[in-house]
């Protein structure tokens, strides 16, 4: 008789990351493990338990960082992934990909007409330096510049950080120099949070001045704000069953956590997860240009664009020719309205392939394209067919993410 292995899990369920990890892992024990978990609700920070010193396990899920709890668990004689780490003496084994969310919500910013951005974060943090780090690359890329402020008590490096009171004055006045209308991106919904209550102290307006973006995509947090936050979903539920999944190879290879190690090629890590998608709620829904005109045609686009809209009613719409349309409508947003339809048509098959089990013709149907032209159109513009994302975007899919990055940088 097979005997169930015995894991321990050890991730913070207080914010939507951790949760989403946690799902994760379930999922695949459902799927392929026969494991015994051993969970108790526990924060990154948090001190070693009592109960801990007496446990006897086969493996560990854990994001504990720099935490006393953290090295205490690296010390046990087992296979153990890592999902916090610090960056430097000891990575997360498996993480959302920051070099791809950086892109994300340069390209969100962008398609919106800004042409001033920033990034905020405090505390001292690898993965906050991380995320700011892709997104001053990618608007570096595209010929922009990126504002950035790192709010910091001291140099010690943390896990994750809490917001002190000191930090709002410096804050303020660094939104008040920004540039207007400036796109800004935190380094997660919580500091989000942070950034729209001393926004709307100062009596700073969101959207219309300042475009608010997080990551996290925690949705009770999201949803309460007003106006409503824009995140981006950094996949969190795939991290967690490929950690499960890397986590079951290391136990298989051997006992000891050392032996564990020396069957993974180094690499093999970290594993790049790609975030999901960008959700888009009212603290980025804002169309930056000089011309009410052209304001009020990228709104016609955004709202008709599913219901087989042509170029040419567009045009007619506003009674412009086609070519001065085309002309004006590309020298602010950088494309053309022909490829403003059929990305905002992509982005929802996209959405609805991701989330749904509805047949790839119905998909193409919903979105606004022909039958015939809907697969050829997605290959083209994603990289992969529509059955090829789809399943490459299903939890459980490891080894993809190559595809899948491909289909999220266009």
């Amino acid at each position: 008789m097979i005997k169930n292995k015995r894991v321990l899990l050890v991730v913070e369920s207080a914010r939507a990351y951790g949760r989403g990890i946690i799902e994760g892992v379930s999922r695949y024990i459902q799927e392929c493990g026969r494991w015994t978990i051993h969970y108790e609700e526990q924060g990154i920070l948090t001190t070693v338990p009592r109960w801990l010193k007496e446990w006897k396990g086969d493996g560990i899920i854990c994001r504990t960082g720099l935490s006393p709890l953290g090295f205490h668990l690296r010390k046990l004689n087992v296979p153990i992934v890592e999902l916090l780490g610090d960056g430097q003496c000891f990575v997360s084994e498996v993480q959302s990909d920051a070099l791809i969310a950086g892109s994300m919500a340069a390209d969100h910013f962008i398609e919106r007409g800004l042409r001033h951005f920033a990034y905020y974060s405090y505390g001292n943090t690898w993965w906050g330096q991380a995320r700011g780090d892709s997104f001053a690359a990618a608007l570096s890329r595209k010929g922009f510049e990126c504002f950035t402020l790192h709010s910091r008590s001291g140099e010690k490096a943390e896990a994750f950080p809490e917001w002190k009171l000191l930090y709002e004055k410096p804050l303020l006045r660094w939104l008040l120099k920004l540039p207007k209308p400036v796109g800004i991106w935190c380094a997660a919904d919580t500091i989000a949070q942070r950034v729209h209550t001393v926004a709307m102290k100062s009596g700073l307006v969101i959207p219309d001045e300042i475009a608010l973006l997080g990551i996290d995509n925690d949705e009770h947090l999201c949803n309460v704000l007003t106006p409503a936050l824009s995140s981006i979903d950094p996949n969190s539920v795939v991290v967690g069953y490929n950690a499960a999944k890397l986590l079951d190879t290391k136990m298989s290879s051997g006992n000891s956590k050392e032996h564990s190690k020396q069957k993974l090629l180094p690499s093999n890590l970290p594993i790049k997860i790609v975030p999901q998608c960008l959700v888009m709620r009212q603290s980025t829904d804002v169309i930056a240009a000089d011309d009410p005109k052209i304001v009020a045609i990228a709104r016609y686009i955004r709202e008709h664009a599913l219901n087989g809209l042509l170029v040419a009613e567009v045009a007619r719409e506003f009674r412009l020719s086609k070519r001065t349309l085309e002309r004006h409508y590309k020298k602010l947003f950088g494309k053309t309205v022909d490829q403003e339809i059929t990305l905002l048509r992509i982005e929802q098959a996209k959405f609805l392939l991701r989330t749904t089990t509805m047949p790839v013709a119905d998909v193409g149907e919903q979105t606004g394209f022909d039958r015939s032209y809907f697969i050829k159109a997605f290959h083209r513009i994603v990289g992969v067919s529509p059955n090829v994302y789809r399943n490459a975007n299903r939890v459980g899919v490891l080894g993809k993410e190559n595809i899948i990055s491909k289909t999220q940088t266009h």
